[in-house]
């Protein structure tokens, strides 16, 4: 079966158009006016290099033989725009959710945003479990992870209990993947005791910081200073730390000599340079 390009092949019709009659259409603003006219008139009309068949006919004969699937990764994968005459056809499908699912597993950024793009649009209680199911599955791809991450972190207070109901059935990094999306949320003791969880394994301790500082529970302060004082931390993670107490209204309670921290000297070297810079 052949591939046929729709938005190029409506770009032609445009064209086509607008040489017929330049004058009426010398100004791109009458064109872009009439754009949608255009389109709604060239779904459905009869066309040649389509063989004789309407576009919103073609998208249905695409989807009928099966090669749906096919026709979006080829276009997406030789640079192409997938019309929205065949995202419809995908969207209304009940299997839609499935179709994503395939083209998600792979790692090319336009076919992952076309494929976000469709999930979003569906969205619901579907688009949740397939990112949580995402992450509990060890993905590490990050633009994957990053759409996942903007949905389920926002607005999305059915995602808690199911990304809860799964932490002790996945890795530690999706633990930490999970417990840096749930910290968006507030007022959920589970969240607090999985924010103090990834605290005492003292990995990811700058990002760990943010997340106790963007949750905002007071209760934090005592257990963070009571952390400090039982671990050899670098100066970086020293500083997170501090900025995460004083962010939540607390005083840090710790003072170290980092005068032989690498990134110490660095930080101090570089403002040593500022200030020559200035004089």
């Amino acid at each position: 079966m052949i591939y046929y390009d729709l938005e190029e092949l409506f770009m032609k019709s445009v064209r086509k158009i607008v040489n017929e009659d330049k004058e009426k259409y010398s100004n791109i603003k009458v064109i872009e006016k009439e754009l949608m006219k255009m389109y709604l008139e060239w779904v459905t009309k009869s066309n040649e290099e389509l063989d004789g068949f309407t576009p919103l006919e073609y998208a249905k004969i695409v989807e009928k033989s099966g090669n749906l699937y096919d026709y979006v990764e080829y276009m997406l994968s030789t640079g192409r725009d997938v019309s929205d005459i065949i995202t419809d056809r995908v969207v209304a499908r009940e299997d839609a959710v499935e179709f994503i699912k395939k083209l998600l597993k792979s790692n090319e950024p336009e076919v992952l945003k076309y494929a976000f793009t469709i999930l979003f649009e569906i969205g619901g209680d579907e688009l949740t479990d397939v990112c949580i199911q995402l992450i509990a599955d060890g993905e590490t791809n990050a633009d994957k992870i990053s759409a996942c991450y903007e949905f389920l972190a926002y607005d999305n207070e059915d995602a808690v209990e199911k990304i809860l109901n799964v932490m002790y059935n996945v890795s530690e990094e999706a633990q930490f993947i999970f417990t840096d999306i749930l910290s968006n949320y507030k007022d959920n003791e589970n969240i607090f005791m999985w924010l103090t969880t990834m605290l005492y394994r003292g990995e990811n301790l700058a990002e760990l910081a943010e997340m106790f500082g963007r949750y905002g529970d007071k209760k934090a302060i005592n257990i963070i200073n009571s952390y400090v004082l039982d671990k050899d931390l670098n100066y970086s993670e020293f500083i997170e730390l501090r900025n995460a107490v004083e962010r939540l209204g607390g005083e840090f309670c710790y003072a170290k000599d980092f005068s032989e921290d690498e990134y110490y000297k660095l930080i101090v070297e570089r403002n040593k340079e500022k200030e020559n810079d200035n004089t």
